[in-house]
């Protein structure tokens, strides 16, 4: 009876982690096909790079620079998704909430970092913001 018991629960558990894994595939799919690409992947990549050799230049230990790159990714993902079509954010909203983003990732960083290092922090994320709201200017033209 035991054997039984634990051979039902095995069955259980494998079918609803299939099930679970199904529905979050679904899920997957279905934000990818909603999604906006705000930049084009050449963007993308010159951003970076210049992020990189940006952050390079506030010279910061492995252990900093992990944390100052994770609280940066947090933010920038939830950015990232302010504008897909499932969002049905208006422009007002979308930038709103993009400075929102830019304000907690300065608020996150600064106790973290150095007088110097955040004076470079915040001219990095002065030219991002400018540049992320230059690009949701450029798609809400492009939707008119």
């Amino acid at each position: 009876m035991k054997t039984l018991k634990s051979v039902l629960v095995i069955i259980l558990v494998f079918t609803s982690f299939n099930v679970n894994s199904q529905s979050s595939n679904d899920l997957k799919i279905e934000r990818q096909k909603n999604r906006v690409e705000m930049f084009s992947s050449d963007e993308r990549n010159e951003l970076q790079i210049w992020f990189y050799h940006k952050t390079e230049s506030m010279q910061l230990s492995d252990d900093e620079d992990n944390l100052y790159h994770g609280i940066i990714v947090l933010y920038m993902n939830k950015m990232m998704r302010l504008d897909d079509m499932d969002q049905d954010f208006t422009q007002d909203e979308i930038i709103e909430k993009v400075q929102l983003n830019f304000d907690m990732i300065n608020s996150s960083v600064q106790p973290r970092l150095s007088d110097e290092q955040y004076t470079v922090h915040l001219g990095m994320m002065d030219v991002l913001c400018e540049i992320v709201m230059l690009k949701i200017n450029e798609v809400q033209i492009e939707t008119i």
